[in-house]
């Protein structure tokens, strides 16, 4: 009952404001996590309530682990021996000369398929990425369907904070930008309007993270057989 960050990364796209965050999601999967996860690692820290979600999350936390191997093409091969053995989970890229193809990792001949002759002195490329997880099981209530319900809730609010995380800095552009072009020649009114939006939108989603967050604290509480006040941290 794991916490994927995969699945933190897909409920998020839906509460982005930008049209470019979702196609660069589709686009490319492996960019577009490497690109989240510092901003879900900051918002770790920012859920403090219930406590014991709080706790459960930050006591083993699994980081994204990814590793690429290049090959150079001889004009005669289409398949490449790989040293890599990416997890079952992980996320595959194959790249001929920088450009994504549909290629396919044999995991039992340990060989990549990039579908294609590799042309002489092109170079290709076949990586993987983990996106990590919280490798807990939110138990913290006795009953099975609240813990599923609590953990589903849960990923509403770290998709939230991590919104929030990214709005914050892309609002915090904003305001240097405002800082420094301080002449009223430079029409300030665009990065204002930017400014005042990426506002509304953080306190917005500070609204919803905080009714999300006493809803499970509420919902832990008051469950039947609720451990609350059984664990010892």
């Amino acid at each position: 009952m794991a916490i994927l960050f995969r699945d933190i990364y897909s409920k998020a796209i839906a509460l982005f404001d930008e049209p470019k965050i979702t196609i660069a999601y589709k686009s490319n999967k492996i960019q577009f996590s490497k690109l989240m996860y510092p901003f879900l690692r900051d918002s770790f820290a920012l859920l403090t309530n219930p406590q014991q979600i709080a706790q459960e999350l930050v006591s083993e936390v699994i980081p994204p682990i990814g590793q690429m191997e290049i090959f150079e093409g001889d004009g005669t091969k289409q398949i490449f021996e790989t040293n890599l053995d990416p997890p079952e989970d992980a996320l595959l890229e194959f790249k001929i000369d920088g450009v994504i193809v549909s290629g396919e990792y044999n995991r039992e001949s340990k060989t990549v398929d990039f579908g294609e002759v590799v042309g002489v002195n092109k170079i290709c490329s076949f990586e993987y990425y983990s996106e990590g997880q919280f490798n807990t099981d939110l138990n913290v209530t006795n009953n099975i369907k609240t813990n599923k319900s609590i953990k589903a809730q849960t990923e509403d609010i770290l998709c939230r904070l991590l919104v929030k995380a990214w709005a914050e800095s892309k609002r915090n552009f904003a305001l240097d930008i405002q800082n420094i072009l301080t002449d009223t020649d430079f029409k300030l009114h665009p990065a204002s309007a930017v400014l005042r939006s990426k506002n509304e939108w953080v306190n917005q989603l500070d609204t919803e993270i905080c009714l999300y967050q006493n809803k499970m604290a509420t919902l832990i509480r008051f469950s039947n057989g609720a451990n609350w006040g059984k664990r010892v941290w």
